[in-house]
């Protein structure tokens, strides 16, 4: 009856919640990592001193790069992109995914998505190491920066990174069992940490190694 055949209703489809945004958009940086950028731009000014919209200036590192101390090169999202007209203090993140680096006349990226910061540090799989003692700042891979604050929030995101990629959430996601409950316990901490990103005590720096 109805608009429906009635089939998502049988397979109890209906009933399932939809995956929050943060979630995907921290599977899709898992997927692309190490493609991903850093908005590097700060904002223009004219004559006059009043803001202006600044394209977006990019800070990359390719493969080929992590073999070697070398700083982050400088990139463009490709102007054919949908992102491609977004001002420099426009994105949601700091932090890009993308699927396509594009070599002409300068380096471009296309096919990009803004992604939680944390997102990089729990889902991508890359090496993470707090920068000092205390201080607040993780280092992804050796040249992605993301300062934490307080800085007490460190052994906590590390916590949750650890069990993300050291076995304990091998059943993550498929709910069921004694562990489901756990499970889920876990993605609500984890989506409750990727939406950190708007508040103010969260700050973001990247910079060369």
């Amino acid at each position: 009856r109805g608009a429906g055949d009635g089939v998502r209703a049988a397979l109890g489809a209906d009933e399932t919640p939809a995956p929050r945004h943060e979630l995907l958009l921290a599977l899709l940086c898992a997927a692309l990592f190490p493609q991903v950028a850093f908005v590097d731009s700060v904002p223009a000014k004219n004559s006059s001193g009043k803001p202006t919209k600044a394209a977006t200036t990019l800070k990359i590192r390719t493969p080929s790069d992590m073999d070697r101390p070398a700083e982050a090169q400088a990139a463009a999202v490709h102007p054919s992109s949908v992102n491609g007209q977004v001002g420099a203090t426009d994105w949601s993140s700091p932090y890009l995914a993308y699927h396509e680096l594009v070599r002409t006349t300068k380096v471009y990226v296309r096919d990009c998505t803004p992604v939680p910061p944390l997102a990089l540090v729990l889902f991508s799989a890359g090496e993470v190491a707090e920068e000092v003692p205390g201080g607040g700042m993780l280092v992804l891979d050796g040249w992605l920066r993301l300062q934490l604050r307080p800085a007490s929030a460190v052994p906590l995101v590390l916590q949750v990174e650890g069990r993300m990629h050291g076995g304990d959430a091998g059943g993550l996601g498929r709910g069921g069992g004694a562990g489901g409950s756990m499970e889920t316990e876990l993605l609500d901490a984890i989506v409750i940490l990727l939406e950190q990103q708007t508040l103010p005590d969260l700050q973001t720096l990247a910079g060369g190694p």
